[in-house]
């Protein structure tokens, strides 16, 4: 045989097969991977939406916080000018009082006149005139003061009660010389301190 021959026999190489098995190994490489692919996102997620809920929860408080807070401040402004409102209308309440006295001393004061000529009686009939207006006018504005004080006040309290009540015998009585006016209105100005001192208490725990 030549060595041509021989070359022209062998014209095939053999295959060659290995069987290893499964590589569980491997498998449970690439699934433990998986998982914690899997696990990280899910945590990431849940972490997120965990302080995304805390952020919503803590802005809303602090909505709220700030929303009674406003409420307060506004409840605590209208008090304060409750207040202002109040102290300043029994001022001009007391002070329209004492200006219906004045003003009745000053006509009673007028009777004992005795005009002698027809100039003199001309300018009494005018200052007379002119004295009823304002007795008018005084009396109205006492009213009108005592009206306030009235729509000021709570009237279920037992001291605005008590106010209203001196409020009134004064207002009725203010042209009555027999009447203490001056010891009256001093009442008048404690009851309205101590209901104002705890009207002021209220406001300073709004705020």
């Amino acid at each position: 045989m030549t060595v041509d021959a021989m070359m022209l026999g062998v014209y095939r190489i053999p295959e060659i097969k290995v069987d290893s098995g499964t590589d569980w190994l491997g498998l449970a490489g690439i699934i433990l991977t998986a998982f914690i692919v899997v696990l990280g996102t899910w945590t990431t997620v849940r972490n997120f939406k965990i302080t995304t809920d805390s952020q919503e929860k803590i802005s809303k408080d602090s909505a709220d916080k700030q929303l009674e807070r406003s409420k307060a401040e506004n409840v605590a402004k209208n008090r304060q000018e409750w207040i202002n409102g109040l102290r300043l209308t029994i001022s001009n309440f007391i002070a329209s009082c004492f200006e219906v006295r004045s003003l009745h001393v000053l006509n009673q004061r007028r009777t004992k006149l005795n005009p002698e000529t027809f100039d003199d009686l001309m300018a009494v009939e005018h200052r007379d005139r002119e004295l009823r207006a304002k007795i008018v006018s005084a009396n109205g504005e006492a009213r009108r003061y005592l009206s306030l004080i009235e729509l000021y006040i709570n009237p279920e309290e037992s001291d605005s009660q008590y106010l209203v009540r001196i409020s009134q015998e004064i207002c009725n009585r203010a042209a009555d010389e027999g009447f203490m006016l001056s010891g009256k209105c001093d009442d008048l100005v404690k009851i309205s301190q101590s209901i104002l001192k705890s009207e002021w208490e209220r406001v300073k725990k709004m705020v």
